[in-house]
């Protein structure tokens, strides 16, 4: 994190990077939480249960994970029918595409959401 800092902030800034930085990630989580508690789902919550299906496909079998993330979604195939049928955003080709992208992060990340 230093390392980073030396390489984007001069003696100017250097006093508002950390504040900065912790302020966004709070920031973050509290929306995070709002659209949990106050909304009580939302969009984030759709793009997070199309990664969690793909991400439970991964570990179930690896080919329906990787058909799901890269495969186009014209293609039918059966092999990962069963977790196509859950998905919510899989006929919405650039919804679907947040959904791959969190699913790979997921994979990072143990599927959380936050």
């Amino acid at each position: 994190m230093v390392r980073i800092q030396k390489g984007i902030t001069d003696d100017a800034t250097k006093k508002y990077y950390f504040p900065a930085f912790f302020s966004r990630v709070i920031g973050a989580l509290s929306l995070g939480l709002i659209y949990q508690f106050y909304y009580r789902g939302g969009d984030t919550f759709n793009y997070f249960h199309d990664s969690s299906i793909i991400y439970k496909a991964f570990h179930e079998d690896v080919s329906a994970g990787i058909d799901l993330i890269f495969r186009s979604v014209d293609t039918d195939g059966m092999s990962y029918f069963k977790y196509r049928k859950a998905l919510i955003f899989y006929v919405d080709p650039s919804s679907f595409f947040i959904s791959r992208i969190a699913a790979i992060i997921g994979l990072f990340c143990f599927n959380s959401y936050s």
